[in-house]
């Protein structure tokens, strides 16, 4: 899933929640979820270029001033911002685990990108090496439909910041 959409999802259930402890550990947990929905995201296409790493730092962004933005026009108190804000944050954990144990191949936590890599809706085979980004072959099917599904859980994410 886009990090944004990651980000909004646990933005959404941090403001749920009015506790920001809470929020940190639904934020953690909804990401898992949300990885078991058709979607798709740039990992899937990541090379160690500089243009990936521009582009997820610019998704993360995104999710940032998108909830930003609703924090900002909605009246709120500093309790519903720490909680949106660390749900947002701790549904990134997750990936940024990830990248980690990729970056700098850190052999003591494959199993962890192991069991993450699984959760996600297309990935149901085992794969010889979870250290190294791979490219995953997307048709212009699965990009449809995984942004669509991916879509309808950030309106409906957004809509639960709104009111």
């Amino acid at each position: 899933m886009l990090a944004s959409s990651h980000f909004i999802i646990g933005a959404s259930v941090g403001r749920l929640s009015g506790n920001p402890f809470l929020a940190a550990f639904l934020g953690f947990v909804t990401h898992f979820l949300a990885d078991l929905v058709p979607h798709w995201d740039l990992g899937y296409n990541f090379s160690k270029t500089k243009k990936s790493y521009f582009l997820v730092f610019l998704d993360i962004l995104i999710g940032i001033i998108i909830c930003g933005f609703f924090l900002w026009w909605r009246p709120t108190n500093w309790n519903d911002i720490a909680s949106v804000l660390l749900g947002g944050f701790f549904g990134l954990v997750p990936d940024f685990i990830g990248f980690g144990v990729k970056i700098f191949k850190i052999k003591s936590f494959e199993w962890y990108v192991h069991h993450h890599d699984r959760l996600h809706w297309f990935i149901k085979e085992e794969r010889p090496e979870f250290s190294e980004f791979k490219i995953i072959p997307t048709t212009p099917r699965m990009v449809f439909f995984g942004l669509l599904w991916q879509g309808l859980i950030v309106v409906f994410s957004l809509i639960i910041l709104w009111v």
